[in-house]
């Protein structure tokens, strides 16, 4: 592979240059920070860091790891010194997680903005960071000019600007793992023991930051095993490099400990019951091999990890160019990616690209490989992920394609006749700038001209365009007009809204009762479309599919009084009533009733017979019963099955489910077929029919009665 000359000094000038461009874009951070809300999922994170911080218990928002949110939480230490105890003790982590956050917040009340303000404030030197990252890295392989160009591309990347102020993982992400591949390149030019534990030290970094970097491990095994295996053509001792490779996994395990405060706590009983029923068949194998592997990982690293993978596996409901689904698009991250960045940027990505690869394939520039390979398994990693909620999911990528576009701009602004190249690259920069200056500060909702003037919402859904950091704005918008309350549906102003002084009346209650009318109703971009709407699951062409994505079609037939921030949409009252929400919550406590009877008994069964049992199931609640819909949150009602002994000790407490085929109102019957499935070893046994709502609990544990058949097993 050819190589270029180091330019690792560099210039003290451009150094400067740097520093400056990117305190500018600190200066933009903090204004944005001290004028926007916090985010839907801020609402957790914040407690949960603060938490981790004082009573080190890292079951409490386990979805993610601990590292952002403990940094983010560390001003609270002072200005929060005399807040209560956060942790909410009693319940699974869900509830612990709830309830937590609830009191943290109500104790924060007294200084809601303080809090808001300083721990987003803990985001920015995490955003600079990757900054300057990405302009040391580019300047060591393409030197000072293309270095600058790639430092004023981060610095005008709306994305970036959007999220490098959030309590969240996903710019720290992107940091993570440019980081562990610029070491991991840095080791492999040139082997040495110091540079061992630097790959360890930014992999187990990685993997305190975001689950999702877990493949940086298994890449660090093949790319070590490759090197021992080619060790005798460099003439280069296998045992030292054995020896660099185990002291990178011993890194590894100390910082993702460390991570964790070296805790290992055994899993909460209602975390085990909770892996027993979203995952039957192998809830053993979960929690068996959580509990093994604890004495080397922390319980809820490994217990995150198989979050992680359940919500993968059951999808997230989603939208893109008008479409709904549950399991995403291969594209969804490129198309995404072209709306949401500028117009400018996306050219010279596009050409930075093709020209980079070209300069990898043709040449074999080892610069551009670097670049070029983790850029590629990233986006590979994303675009077969079925969680496709925001491009912020991509921002791993992001690094890369600022190094290489700084690197096109340098041989751009090199062509001849000089003033076409200086013209390009003024063009290219000009735009980025004129783009996100026009946006500032609401770049959370940004979306480039490929839009052709219609709004975001019509496009994308989610964090794209609406996240939540505009409630602050609603709440000024209301009461300059006098008002103290208002309906609506709006991302995080189920917890933010109250703490401005503002009564937040939810059109998606729990009761499905439409709330008590208001002067304004205030509807968020990623629920005009339907896309975020508590309801049926997208794609299964349901009735209650129908029912969520239509649930503001009349809303969006009409125009909006105003737009804040691009992200909140906000109409005057008028006399019709709001629709009635689809059910798709817990069952409240004494709806857990249902009347069961089986219209084609079974006696006998051959051990490991499958047998198809008629059952009748009466729905005897005053709540509809939904019918199967995919996705996180899909709590439907099912029929399913038990095997006990004879003296009623439970044997199998998962061994069918029937799905219904139709909503079920109050009153009304159905038959089902279930398929039970009779135990291997003969004996007498008994089966035993009960109700469930997926992801809650079964009906009988909940006191409602059962139905149990004795039957011979031969």
């Amino acid at each position: 592979m050819s190589e270029a000359p180091a330019h690792a000094g560099g210039r003290p000038l451009t150094s400067l240059a740097a520093v400056l461009l990117l305190a500018g874009m600190g200066g933009v951070l903090l204004r944005t920070i001290a004028l926007k809300s916090i985010t839907n999922d801020e609402i957790v994170h914040i407690p949960a860091g603060y938490s981790y911080l004082t009573e080190r218990d890292f079951a409490i928002n386990n979805e993610h790891p601990p590292l952002v949110k403990a940094w983010a939480a560390l001003p609270l230490l002072a200005i929060g010194r005399d807040l209560p105890p956060p942790t909410a003790t009693v319940g699974d982590t869900q509830i612990r997680t709830w309830n937590t956050m609830e009191r943290f917040w109500a104790a924060s009340q007294p200084r809601f903005r303080a809090v808001c303000f300083w721990t987003r404030a803990m985001m920015v030197p995490v955003t600079l960071a990757l900054g300057w990252l990405v302009f040391s890295a580019c300047r060591r392989r393409f030197g000072d000019r293309a270095a600058l160009f790639a430092v004023a591309l981060f610095c005008l990347e709306p994305t970036v600007l959007a999220h490098g102020r959030v309590v969240h993982t996903d710019v720290a992400a992107a940091l993570a793992w440019f980081l562990a591949w610029e070491r991991l390149w840095a080791y492999l030019r040139g082997p040495s023991a110091r540079r061992a534990l630097l790959v360890g030290a930014a992999t187990g970094l990685a993997l305190g930051i975001k689950f999702s970097l877990v493949l940086l491990p298994a890449i660090l095994l093949v790319v070590f095993v490759f090197h021992l295996w080619t060790a005798p053509r460099r003439e280069t001792p296998r045992p030292r490099l054995a020896a660099h490779g185990l002291m990178a996994a011993v890194v590894i395990l100390l910082v993702v400990n460390a991570s964790y405060a070296f805790r290992r706590p055994p899993l909460l009983p209602a975390d085990r019951k909770w892996v027993e029923t979203r995952s039957p068949s192998i809830a053993g194998v979960v929690t068996d091999g959580i509990a093994r592997l604890s004495p080397v990982l922390p319980t809820y690293f490994s217990f995150g990890i198989y979050q992680v993978w359940l919500h993968n596996r059951d999808g997230h409901s989603t939208f893109l160019l008008g479409r709904y689904s549950d399991d995403g698009w291969r594209l969804y991250f490129p198309i995404a990616f072209a709306l949401k960045t500028t117009l400018a940027f996306l050219a010279v990505t596009a050409g930075a690209l093709l020209w980079g690869s070209w300069r990898a394939l043709r040449h074999r520039d080892r610069r551009f490989v670097e670049l070029l390979v983790p850029l590629a398994l990233y986006a590979a990693l994303a675009m077969s992920s079925q969680i496709n909620i925001g491009i912020r999911h991509f921002l791993p990528v992001y690094p890369f394609l600022f190094v290489l576009g700084g690197a096109a701009l340098d041989r751009v602004s090199r062509l001849r006749p000089p003033v076409a190249g200086i013209a390009l690259t003024v063009l290219a920069l000009g735009g980025a700038f004129a783009a996100v200056a026009g946006a500032f500060p609401d770049t959370m909702g940004y979306m480039n001209e490929l839009r052709r003037g219609r709004p975001a919402w019509r496009y994308l859904a989610d964090s794209n365009v609406e996240w939540g950091d505009d409630v602050v704005g609603l709440a000024d918008f209301l009461r300059a007009r006098g008002e103290t309350a208002v309906r609506g549906q709006v991302a995080a102003a189920w917890g933010t809204l109250r703490r401005y002084g503002i009564e937040y009346r939810d059109l998606c209650t729990e009761s499905g009762d439409p709330p008590a009318p208001t002067r304004f109703t205030a509807i968020g971009a990623s629920s005009l479309n339907g896309a975020t709407v508590p309801g049926g699951s997208p794609g299964t062409g349901r009735s209650t599919t129908e029912e969520r994505v239509n649930f503001f079609a009349a809303y969006r037939a009409r125009p909006p009084v105003a737009v804040l921030g691009k992200t909140i949409y906000v109409y005057e009252d008028w006399p019709l009533p709001p629709p009635t929400p689809p059910r798709h919550l817990p069952l409240a406590e004494g709806e857990f009733r249902g009347g069961i009877r089986i219209a084609t008994a079974v006696h006998r069964m051959a051990a490991g017979q499958q047998e198809i049992l008629r059952v009748v199931i009466v729905n005897s609640s005053r709540t509809v019963w939904l019918a199967t819909a995919r996705g996180v949150g899909a709590m439907n009602v099912r029929l399913g099955n038990h095997w006990r002994d004879a003296s009623g000790r439970l044997l199998v407490n998962d061994d069918a489910r029937a799905r219904l085929t139709k909503d079920l109102a109050p009153g009304e019957e159905i038959e089902l077929p279930l398929a039970v499935n009779a135990p291997r070893e003969p004996g007498d046994y008994v089966l035993e029919l009960d109700l469930l709502q997926e992801g809650i609990a079964w009906f009988g544990d909940k006191g409602a009665p059962t139905v149990r058949l004795p039957v011979k097993v031969e």
